[in-house]
């Protein structure tokens, strides 16, 4: 991601997360052959334990929103 103010506030919100909720951020899921297999997502919060999807994001608009309505 070029914005680099946004990807520090998606790392800061990855890293307030714990427990079986625990998620980090990533443009590359690991269960996902391409953007296709996620609607045209390209942003992502992933469960570390579970390797599973928590939330995604088609625009860099979308997951600003979802970072400012938690406080990041």
């Amino acid at each position: 991601m070029k914005n680099k103010k946004l990807l520090k506030r998606a790392k800061a919100y990855a890293d307030s997360t714990e427990g079986v909720f625990k998620v980090r951020y990533t443009e590359t899921p690991l269960d996902a052959v391409g953007n296709d297999s996620w609607w045209g997502c390209k942003y992502f919060f992933e469960f570390v334990d579970a390797h599973n999807i928590a939330q995604a994001f088609r625009t860099q608009a979308e997951l600003n929103d979802f970072l400012t309505e938690r406080g990041f």
